[in-house]
């Protein structure tokens, strides 16, 4: 699903970060990068907290709370990471997250958001897969 992922901010990001003449063409691919780190940083980081009601939520209002937060977190990394303009940077976040987050809900078209779930509890923090995220998960990052 990540590959999955990773196609669909590509070709979404087509417009707002590769023929975008404020992004370099060797900095395109860590635009790109960085948006789906901070997708999938995002959605765990929602995951670990208990709140896997709100992945829903945001994909049925990619412009929520958390879906803000999203944006800000992705404009503060291309920011900091890629020295890219404010502006700019706030440009992709606002036209490129959005669009990635509706897809969510979209099966065949985009993402099914059970499977998005899924795909967070194995990847993400909750590494005995229990649902939550713990003392155990640390121990099992860690090898005990």
């Amino acid at each position: 699903m990540t590959d999955n992922l990773k196609e669909l901010i590509k070709k979404l990001g087509q417009d707002s970060v590769i023929n975008n003449p404020e992004i370099p063409n060797e900095q395109n691919e860590a635009v790109l990068a960085s948006a789906e780190m901070a997708i999938i940083n995002g959605l765990q980081k929602l995951v670990s907290q208990g709140k896997k009601d709100e992945l829903a939520h945001m994909a049925a209002d990619p412009n929520s709370a958390e879906a803000q937060q999203l944006q800000s977190g992705f404009v503060q990394n291309l920011i900091d990471k890629l020295s890219i303009k404010q502006e700019t940077a706030k440009h992709i976040a606002t036209s490129l997250i959005p669009q990635i987050l509706a897809r969510f809900n979209m099966g065949a078209n985009g993402f099914d958001i059970t499977g998005l779930q899924a795909l967070l509890t194995k990847t993400g923090l909750d590494k005995d897969g229990d649902g939550n995220v713990d003392l155990n998960d640390l121990k099992k990052m860690i090898g005990f």
